[in-house]
């Protein structure tokens, strides 16, 4: 969607630009500015750190929920693998330049996916001894059974 987008965007503006219908020659252009021209015939800027954090939901949304929803485990590949593709595309069709990877962020991203096991096995273990999770039984709670 962001890529389609982005596309015809960046094509009617190069349209207008060029006062053509198929905008061929970058040198035929009304832009009085090089601002102006980089704008209509460049992309959007690429945000790393968007990216990180759209793998990190759907990695702990995985794990999180994962051992009691089983298809959570699909769907975030399937999110992952489509985010994948669009990013790709993008890439290397609609950003300005390439992104300008930095270690430390990348560093605390694997960092703060270490922690993800460790939340499948809480959730899990938690929704396995729940007995309301998967029965229907609802114990009633006495006065007597009731801690003062």
């Amino acid at each position: 969607m962001e890529f389609s987008i982005q596309a015809i965007k960046r094509t009617v503006g190069r349209c207008k630009d060029q006062k053509k219908c198929y905008p061929n020659n970058m040198m035929r252009t009304s832009s009085r500015t090089m601002s102006v021209l980089y704008d209509k015939y460049m992309g959007p800027p690429f945000f790393i750190h968007y990216k990180y954090s759209y793998i990190l939901t759907y990695v702990f949304l995985a794990f999180t929920w994962g051992g009691v929803v089983p298809f959570m485990f699909i769907m975030s590949c399937w999110g992952l693998s489509i985010m994948f593709i669009v990013e790709r595309l993008m890439v290397y069709f609609a950003y300005i330049h390439p992104p300008m990877l930095d270690n430390d962020m990348m560093k605390q991203a694997l960092n703060m996916l270490y922690a993800a096991p460790f939340l499948l096995c809480f959730m899990t273990t938690w929704a396995f001894s729940n007995r309301a999770v998967y029965y229907s039984e609802i114990e009633e709670v006495s006065e007597t059974s009731v801690y003062p």
